[in-house]
């Protein structure tokens, strides 16, 4: 009886350290899920950091084609305001000093 009883309590002392280990997996694992989480969110908050600076670089390059674009046709439209009045010169005699005589 008294081997009975100390298996008993052999098997209630397992029993007990089992679920012990397993409430410390437990809570272990629940740690890892939310480090996890924590990570995934720091991870996403910067991937949309980077996204945004993405979409802004792609802006300000637009902005700064539309710029280059609009200087490229002003100054085509100055040259051809010069060619114009090149050409209105020469077909009045050369400017001022042909009208002078």
């Amino acid at each position: 009886a008294a081997e009975k009883a100390a298996a008993a309590e052999k098997a209630a002392a397992e029993k007990v350290a089992a679920e012990e280990a397993a409430a410390e997996r437990a809570e272990a694992a629940k740690v890892a899920r939310e480090k996890a989480a924590a990570e995934k969110a720091v991870a996403e908050a910067e991937a949309a950091k980077v996204a945004a600076a993405l979409e802004k670089a792609e802006a300000e390059k637009a902005e700064a084609g539309q710029a280059a674009a609009a200087a490229l046709e002003k100054a085509a439209v100055e040259k051809a305001e010069t060619d114009v009045n090149v050409a209105v010169e020469k077909v009045n005699g050369g400017g001022d000093s042909g009208r002078d005589g």
